[in-house]
């Protein structure tokens, strides 16, 4: 049978990603809209990049923290 992330969400409701912001880059795997999906069945949500950038200006003691989701490529750029 093929893997069914709907079927899963309804047999184990657990909020994993409960009150996190993500900001995806575009070369993850699974791909953006794929991992919005997994982040958002796990109560967790996705950020633009706008709104990431937004976040990074204000004073880090006011920042509301987020998490960045990218790949091994982007990382040694």
């Amino acid at each position: 049978k093929p893997f069914r992330l709907v079927k899963l969400v309804l047999i184990v409701p657990h909020q994993v990603f409960k009150d996190c912001e993500l900001f995806l880059t575009p070369h993850i795997q699974p791909g953006p809209r794929d991992m919005k999906t997994i982040i958002e069945c796990g109560g967790g949500s996705v950020i633009t990049e706008d709104q990431a950038l937004g976040r990074v200006q204000v004073p880090a003691e006011r920042r509301k923290p987020f998490y960045v989701v990218r790949d091994r490529l982007n990382y040694l750029e």
